[in-house]
């Protein structure tokens, strides 16, 4: 995936876990800053980080439970992310009026999502557990959103958002655990160090479904062990390589 220089730059800033105080951050991601605009082709979301630990009674026995199942039951709480955004996905053609039932369908989601994040007692592992749920369909507001932008932008106007997915109430849960790994871990030269840690993360929903993992190698001066996510759109599933770019501000 291209990524933007400045989403590289936001999560340089967020390298420490325990720098957990209130933050807010805009997320853009989109494709057409390499004139193309196809499948995964736009998300916005605004998300705010809290150290206070705000979970309802819900809340609290749902990622207990989760918590005692992947083995963060000893975690202390770190830090809360809630976000509201929007995706949009479309075929590789817009300018085709009639259904394409070989190539991807119009589709939107806006949703709300809140994430809880843990630090193990080892400061080793950090886990995040989240719920989202959001609206498909014209209750996703897409198509007015794309139209709009292509006519501030001067591009071609979609013309198969009558076809899109249909209406559905999107519900989602997700996991995610990233652990440090020691062996791989060391020294450079001086104060600065390589930090390796290897994640994997899982969701399921009734509109969106998907397992990952990744390796990330980190180099700096004091650094973690393990380090959160930065807080772009994490349930997107661009898919393919025109994926698009990301621009973060904080």
């Amino acid at each position: 995936m291209r990524t933007a220089p400045c989403l590289l730059a936001a999560s340089l800033l967020l390298a420490a876990p325990c720098a957990a105080q209130e933050a807010r951050f805009f997320t853009l991601d989109n494709d057409i800053w390499f004139d193309t605009d196809r499948y995964y082709t736009n998300g916005v979301q605004l998300a705010w980080r809290d150290a206070a630990d705000t979970r309802g009674e819900l809340a609290r026995r749902w990622t207990g439970a989760a918590c005692r199942w992947l083995g963060c039951g000893g975690a202390r709480f770190l830090f809360g992310q809630h976000s509201v955004g929007q995706l949009m996905y479309t075929p590789g053609d817009i300018t085709v009026a009639a259904p394409q039932p070989l190539d991807r369908p119009y589709a939107g989601l806006l949703y709300v999502e809140h994430s809880w994040l843990f630090l193990d007692a080892d400061g080793q592992a950090l886990t995040t557990l989240g719920a989202q749920i959001g609206a498909t369909g014209r209750l996703s507001l897409a198509e007015p959103a794309q139209k709009l932008i292509h006519r501030i932008v001067d591009r071609p106007q979609p013309q198969g958002w009558d076809h899109q997915v249909g209406t559905t109430l999107a519900v989602m849960v997700s996991a995610e655990r990233r652990v440090a790994w020691p062996a791989l871990s060391g020294p450079i030269a001086g104060n600065v160090r390589l930090h390796t840690a290897g994640h994997w993360r899982a969701a399921l929903g009734n509109t969106m479904s998907y397992a990952a993992g990744s390796l990330t190698l980190t180099v700096g001066k004091n650094l973690p062990p393990v380090s959160p996510a930065p807080p772009g759109i994490a349930n997107r599933l661009a898919g393919g390589t025109d994926s698009g770019a990301s621009c973060l501000w904080q």
